[in-house]
């Protein structure tokens, strides 16, 4: 008997040597740590059941990008240790805050069209590794970046080289050449030894001991034999599993997917159980629990706040401290009850003042085609056209208001989807449309106004005016429909956000270079090296939805997406916003825009107001006229200009600066601008005069003069 086990274990170690192919795949089940790359079995069936087509990530599992053989668990993608021979389950993780530092020392040899990692080796000061080299069991970079993060295990290291610590990868398996294991620590690595972990010298006696065989395997209560490296491993080999009851150290799921893992991966912030039992009952300050009937239960606390509503109810975005602005809050866009009283009235006055003045200006047109003379008419068109243009402004103002309101109690959960939606984006298109033809037409009638005065007889054709007006028009809208390009994304667009997953939440834009070179595994690696190989938004998404076609880019946040009240990128940061050049374009026009508007009435005052006797009657009305257009221009405008160059120069203006921007200064210029720039108050005026007459007893010699003096100033211009 005795010898014909002897006879035994040597056929079986000599097919094991003959069979270089049996050999290969034997040893490639322990190339990568145990419990956590997961070649054969059924795990392709566990993790990717009833999908066709080849992915690389799901709720349950992650293939390493260069080899979709190797499978490992969710819970032990970005965790800090890594398992793909690619190092790809960690530098993939953009939702990680402390992103391992081997990965940005990670970079793709062009030449040789393979991943190289750069550091200070013991060999050459100015050497490269092959990116195998890194977790090989061997020290080679100085630093010891290559063997930080690996997996505390045997598999990969070589027996004597790890003396550090006492016991540690000195057991030689039997009958598996050069592979080597930690004795008596209750995880069985060998596969066919007994001796590792129920040898009489181990302190502890381990309940599969009394199941092993003289072999090393575990014998099954149905007869069938499991290889003991096997036993404990979290899955079922046995029919019942029995080879998984009464494990040392392990936590029992209690889904039983997978069966138990190490308790030292209790409470560590990942996903192990199949159920996510192992993570619950842990400290609030590592867990936010989920109050909801959703999927997931927990987030790793690091993930709260991050953009991404992991929790079904969203709770895991609603707290305060995931409110940045001063003046929102987890409910409202603007929290601000007198805040928003005020934004109502001018978006009000706005609306009905420029319906008004254009209502009015219009029929005037109309009645008067053939009487009003050429100077009159080319007023009352451009006066028009402002009004339009204003009453775009009112929209704008007015929907948002209605959108905060819409939005009051649950902004918190709807904040990105509002900020990177259609609807958004198209206010922001009308306010730019609006307020950059208003500027236009502004400066249009100052210059016009300037020519009449100088050179009163001078005729200006009608058709002229036509044509500047629909110049300003195409202007205006080709400007604000720009940044909505697809083509142009990669220069307006600042980040992206992404459909749940466990990879990616929020991708900056400064951060898609990085990601390209690890996403460049899965596609055609001559792609990735060739000239023009600079990452691009589509070039990116296109890859990540190779990871899994379900991994959809939800909102995209761009000029338009600054703030939850839709207002263009006003303030660039040269730093993050990567259409900082194009916003500066905006406000240099604007800045440039009322510098001539303030020079051409300070021209039309000092031409009315000096070297004639008769305008002496109209000059206090003149000067209170073009204090109010100058004064009520500077304070809309300068203001907006003023913290743009700032920002470009480096000093910090805060998001919140936009609020009131978008709700009380340029909506209040547009409110305005028909009371400035047309005989509407005059008008107001004249018609209430039965009530000032009843209400305010004045002579009505001084209201006529001032009537007067104010209708001369109108019919002058």
């Amino acid at each position: 008997m005795f010898y014909a086990a002897i006879f035994y274990v040597a056929l079986l170690s000599f097919i094991c040597e003959v069979d270089s192919e049996w050999d290969s795949h034997f040893l490639d089940w322990f190339q990568g740590p145990l419990d956590r790359i997961l070649d054969g079995r059924d795990i392709e069936g566990y993790c990717f059941q009833d999908i066709s087509t080849t992915i690389f990530s799901n709720e349950k599992c992650f293939r390493c990008l260069d080899d979709p053989d190797d499978i490992i668990l969710i819970g032990h993608l970005c965790d800090g240790i890594i398992d793909c021979p690619d190092l790809s389950d960690e530098c993939l993780c953009t939702r990680r805050s402390d992103k391992l530092q081997i990965c940005k020392k990670v970079f793709w040899d062009r030449k040789y069209e393979t991943q190289k990692l750069s550091c200070d080796t013991v060999y050459d000061p100015s050497g490269f590794l092959d990116i195998e080299q890194v977790c090989d069991g061997r020290v080679d970079c100085k630093s010891s970046i290559d063997e930080k993060n690996c997996e505390d295990s045997c598999s990969t290291a070589i027996k004597g080289k790890i003396k550090k610590y006492y016991g540690k990868c000195q057991h030689s398996c039997a009958q598996e050449k050069d592979k080597i294991a930690t004795a008596c620590d209750g995880i069985l690595t060998c596969s066919y030894d007994r001796m590792e972990e129920c040898s009489p010298q181990c302190q502890i006696e381990f309940d599969y001991c009394k199941k092993l065989g003289w072999n090393g395997e575990y014998e099954c209560p149905s007869g069938e034999s499991v290889q003991g490296n096997l036993v404990c491993d979290g899955w079922k080999d046995c029919p019942g599993g029995e080879e998984e009851e009464e494990c040392p150290n392990k936590f029992y799921c209690e889904s039983g997917i997978p069966v138990n893992i190490p308790n030292d991966r209790v409470c560590n912030e990942l996903k192990d159980c199949n159920d996510s039992s192992d993570e619950i009952n842990c400290s609030d300050t590592t867990h936010y629990y989920c109050n909801d009937t959703g999927d997931v239960k927990f987030v790793g606390i690091a993930q709260v706040c991050d953009g991404s509503l992991d929790c079904k109810d969203g709770g895991d975005e609603c707290l305060p401290e995931c409110i940045e602005s001063a003046i929102s809050s987890v409910h409202s866009m603007i929290k601000s009850s007198v805040f928003m009283a005020m934004a109502w009235l001018i978006s009000i006055l706005a609306l009905v003042g420029n319906s008004f003045v254009g209502v009015r200006t219009a029929r005037r047109i109309y009645k008067r085609r053939r009487s009003l003379t050429s100077n009159d008419m080319i007023n009352k068109i451009l006066i028009l056209n402002l009004s339009v243009s204003d009453f775009l402004v009112g929209i704008y103002t007015t929907a948002i208001c209605i959108a905060n309101a819409y939005l009051n109690g649950n902004y918190c959960r709807k904040d990105r989807e509002w900020r990177g939606g259609e609807i958004c984006a198209a206010l922001g298109v009308i306010l730019m449309v609006g307020s950059e033809n208003s500027v236009f037409t502004l400066t249009t009638i100052t210059a016009f106004r300037v020519k009449s005065l100088g050179k009163p007889f001078g005729k200006i054709s009608m058709r002229a005016i036509f044509v500047i007006i629909g110049i300003e028009w195409i202007i205006s809208i080709s400007l604000a429909l720009i940044p909505l390009i697809p083509q142009l994304a990669d220069y307006f667009v600042d980040s992206i956000w992404f459909a749940q997953n466990p990879l990616f939440s929020t991708l900056q834009y400064n951060e898609i270079e990085d990601l390209y070179k690890w996403l460049a595994s899965i596609q055609d690696i001559s792609e990735y090296t060739s000239s023009d190989s600079s990452a691009t938004w589509s070039k990116v998404e296109n890859l990540i939805l190779k990871l899994n076609p379900e991994y959809k880019v939800k909102r995209r946040f761009g000029y338009y997406s600054t703030h939850g009240v839709c207002l263009p990128t006003l303030f660039p940061n040269r730093n993050t916003d990567t259409a900082w050049a194009y916003s500066l374009f905006f406000v240099i026009i604007n800045f440039s825009s009322f510098v001539a508007i303030f020079i051409g009435y300070l021209k039309i005052y000092r031409d009315t107001t000096t070297n004639d006797a008769t305008r002496e009657e109209i000059a206090p009305a003149l000067q209170r006229k073009i204090t109010r257009i100058v004064v009520t221009d500077f304070l809309c405008w300068m203001p907006v200009c003023i913290m743009g160059f700032l920002q470009v120069a480096g000093v910090d203006i805060p998001n919140d600066a936009y609020v009131p921007v978008a709700l009380i200064l340029l909506p209040i210029n547009s409110a305005l601008n028909p009371f400035l720039y047309s005989d509407t108050p005059e008008y107001i005026w004249e018609k209430c005069k039965p009530l000032r007459d009843l209400f305010c007893q004045r002579s009505s010699g001084t209201d006529n003069a001032t009537d007067n003096g104010e209708v001369v100033f109108v019919n002058l211009l």
